[in-house]
């Protein structure tokens, strides 16, 4: 059964603060080259968001959800 896009994006948003959080406590340690690290993977993803909220060809409730996500995304740009 295919997942719907609001749970992946859930499930997403939450390892996004997981690998943040971890990375301010690398940081905080001093761990510079682990907290950099963790901060690249942050970067990438949020990059990889992005592009995903251009993108054309949903339908039904996963176009109302990337809607919402790509508004919640600019509004966050702000």
């Amino acid at each position: 059964a295919k997942e719907p896009i609001s749970n992946t994006l859930e499930s997403l948003e939450f390892q996004i603060k997981r690998a943040l959080i971890y990375g301010c406590k690398q940081f905080s340690d001093k761990n510079y080259e682990d907290a950099k690290d963790w901060f690249l993977k942050v970067m990438v993803v949020c990059d990889i968001l992005t592009k995903f909220c251009c993108m054309k060809g949903f339908k039904g409730t996963d176009k109302v959800i990337v809607a919402k996500f790509d508004q919640e995304r600019r509004d966050r740009i702000r």
